[in-house]
């Protein structure tokens, strides 16, 4: 029986092979074969890549992959909710005091409904995850303990909880989804976010006091709608790529033409510079010569990149519709520098320098000669709200969590 089934499929033998035992099988028990009237080789069944694709139509999903199914609109839900491009508009119309009630609402509603459906359907998964996210677990914590020293204690209470809530988001939705829904959720997310802003421009959509004409959408201002838009358009392109649907290749442009609406360079160099990173590993895996080819094509690019900026930086930021001072960002910095230097390890607590009406705030101002609303760089916000100690845990945190991620996805030896 064994050798029957072992038969090549090739120029119809598997169809001859069964005709064989069926002939034999009809001889033993005295009937008379019929005859076969197909033996050409029957083509192979297709099968459906994606995850929530069944195996055939004619079978119910099973429960895992009707959740599949449903997972990128669930992922696509709880961004949105974390985008704060829906309390940014409800505060514009409303009032600005309600963007951070508004939004540490929202995050802490979510947090506690997703966290009580991992508790309830996945409890082990979740303790282990919280266990192997101690870094970020103790960023919170740390930020909440920042009250003690906190220039405004009640804005660091709720910057810190809304914190908080963010990272048990995002843990219960590690839990509960997988990568590639939560990857399709945001690029969902950033679209639609992203088309309604559009859809708005002739009530509220562009600034109008500082860079007008600028595209901000639902967003507060456009520096923050060029972040949203540069993560989408990231989102878009691995969705592209995870899915093998270049039809998200679309959605990265539109939303790489309305980060230029926006005029946020900053936010479109940073989204191209990670999309060519993500292409070109995806490039240099493919085998050893397109490994080398990518490695040079990308030191080729950094080393054009450095030398130009080196030789005519002026000229480059000119041509990239910038000044010098990179839109008042060297402005800031000498000032938020000196603030730093007077708590350098603890801090002026956790979102508390940037407080409306604060003595700091109103300081900068002064230095830099406009209203600054943050640091414009990652660190110095860290540090100056949590000091060098709380800034040194979040980039063990994140550095931590990029390795872990590299590991997972290229294995132990890269």
């Amino acid at each position: 029986m064994q050798d029957y089934l072992q038969t090549s499929t090739q120029d119809g033998e598997i169809s001859h092979s069964a005709r064989d035992l069926h002939t034999q099988s009809l001889l033993i028990s005295n009937e008379t074969p019929a005859p076969v009237t197909n033996l050409s080789p029957q083509p192979a069944m297709k099968l459906r890549t994606r995850p929530y694709a069944s195996a055939s139509r004619n079978r119910p999903q099973t429960r895992e992959e009707k959740w599949e199914v449903w997972s990128p609109f669930i992922s696509a839900f709880c961004f949105i909710l974390m985008s704060q491009a829906v309390e940014s508009f409800i505060a514009r119309q409303i009032s600005p005091a309600l963007l951070g009630k508004t939004t540490l609402l929202f995050t802490f509603g979510l947090s506690t409904v997703l966290v009580g459906i991992c508790l309830a359907y996945r409890p082990k998964r979740f303790f282990l995850l919280l266990i192997a996210n101690i870094p970020f677990q103790l960023y919170s914590l740390y930020a909440i303990a920042s009250l003690s020293w906190s220039i405004y204690p009640s804005e660091t209470l709720k910057s810190s909880l809304t914190l908080l809530a963010f990272h048990q988001i995002g843990m219960s939705m590690a839990v509960m989804l997988s990568w590639r829904a939560i990857w399709m959720g945001l690029a969902w997310a950033i679209l639609a976010l992203t088309a309604a802003g559009v859809l708005i421009i002739p009530i509220d959509g562009l600034m109008t006091e500082i860079h007008p004409g600028a595209f901000r959408g639902l967003w507060i201002e456009k520096n923050s709608t060029g972040e949203a838009l540069a993560i989408g358009a990231l989102a878009c392109a691995v969705t592209a790529i995870l899915d093998r649907s270049p039809k998200y290749f679309l959605g990265m442009l539109f939303l790489m033409v309305m980060i230029v609406a926006a005029k946020s360079a900053t936010a479109l160099f940073a989204c191209s510079a990670a999309i060519a990173a993500f292409m070109t590993i995806e490039f240099i895996r493919r085998g050893p010569f397109r490994f080398f080819t990518g490695v040079w094509i990308l030191v080729i690019i950094i080393g054009i990149g450095a030398f130009a900026i080196m030789m005519i930086g002026e000229d480059v930021a000119k041509l990239a519709g910038r000044e010098t001072t990179f839109t008042g960002r060297t402005l800031i910095w000498p000032s938020v520098l000196r603030f730093i230097e007077e708590k350098f390890w603890f801090g002026y607590g956790f979102q508390a320098f940037w407080t409306d009406g604060g003595d700091t705030k109103q300081q900068v101002m002064i230095d830099a000669g406009f209203e600054a609303h943050n640091a414009h760089n990652a660190f110095f916000e860290l540090t100056i709200g949590l000091g060098i100690i709380g800034a040194s845990l979040v980039g063990f945190a994140v550095l931590r969590a990029t390795l872990q991620a590299s590991t997972a996805l290229y294995g132990v030896d890269g």
